[in-house]
């Protein structure tokens, strides 16, 4: 039997990896237009 619901990913980052995979996340969210992913990702850098 099929379902109506999608399936969800859920994935969570150290802070320390959030840090070193936020660069090129934010050149590739520019590169699609997604202007609010590289904002998050940027949003979880340290200060």
């Amino acid at each position: 039997m099929g379902t109506f619901l999608r399936p969800l990913t859920h994935l969570e980052l150290s802070p320390e990896a959030a840090e070193r995979l936020a660069p090129p996340g934010e050149i590739l969210a520019a590169a699609e237009g997604l202007s609010a992913h590289g904002a998050a990702l940027s949003a979880r850098r340290k200060p």
